[in-house]
């Protein structure tokens, strides 16, 4: 709706400052103009809103991915050197494994970490964004839900676990 009217692209530098004090946003724009596109404005915040999230996700996503990774690798690794260690030598065998349990979990954990922390950080940019759009009145709670695709009380739920 805001995009589609051409109102929205040419406020006054009073009404923008204005609008940014009230909903408490970090609206940018540039100084010095009289006239401000509030399209152009509420847009950006929605790519750093959107930017932050994914930043997040990504940094959860690694983290819990090498953690899992690691302990897949170490098991992993454990087995193959058990099994290489009765033809070698138990002790030898353990820490081959171990090793190759390490490197493969390392590995794992980083390609496992980015796929979920791209996916996490999507998801939680998609909810912050949608939430900031209702904390300033511009989307009603059951909008901001329905276009997330949950229910008002997974949104709620959802983006009290982001804050």
């Amino acid at each position: 709706m805001i995009q589609e009217d051409e109102a929205y692209e040419n406020v006054s530098r009073k009404t923008a400052d204005m609008v940014n004090i009230v909903t408490g946003s970090d609206l940018h724009y540039h100084n010095g103009k009289e006239k401000v596109n509030m399209c152009l404005a509420i847009e950006e915040m929605r790519n750093d809103a959107k930017s932050e999230g994914i930043a997040q996700g990504l940094e959860q996503g690694i983290a819990q991915g090498i953690e899992q990774g690691i302990e897949q690798g170490i098991e992993q690794g454990i087995q193959q050197g058990l099994e290489q260690g009765i033809a070698q030598g138990l002790e030898q065998g353990i820490a081959q494994g171990i090793e190759q349990g390490i490197q493969q979990g390392i590995a794992q954990g980083l390609e496992q970490g980015i796929e979920q922390g791209l996916e996490q950080g999507v998801e939680q940019g998609k909810f912050k964004t949608l939430a900031g759009l209702v904390q300033k009145g511009l989307l009603t709670l059951s909008q901001a839900a329905e276009e997330a695709g949950v229910t008002v009380a997974e949104f709620e739920t959802a983006i009290s676990s982001i804050k």
